[in-house]
């Protein structure tokens, strides 16, 4: 199973993605995330790794290994080339 994360520039959303899809979702709380994200890992301890979005750096691959045992992969949303247009500005 693999923990999909959305660190978006208002919200913190997650998916859990295992052989079947998309088996659950939910927002994390910004001022408590790291707690949360510790009792999914408890919960679904089937989690193997995971993979993070991130628009504003929220995350540092060193601070994710202090705080979870997860293999992390980090990309920085902001700096995907779409082949499509949006309307959506970056605050970086």
């Amino acid at each position: 199973m693999i923990l999909l994360l959305d660190f978006g520039n208002t919200r913190l959303k997650y998916f859990l993605h295992g052989e079947e899809g998309i088996s659950h979702t939910g927002e994390l709380e910004p001022k408590a995330y790291w707690k949360q994200l510790q009792q999914l890992q408890q919960d679904y301890p089937q989690l193997r790794e995971a993979v993070a979005a991130a628009v504003r750096g929220l995350l540092s691959s060193s601070l994710w290994k202090k705080q979870l045992q997860l293999p992390l992969l980090l990309v920085n949303a902001a700096h995907i080339a779409l082949p499509f247009t949006t309307h959506y500005t970056s605050l970086d």
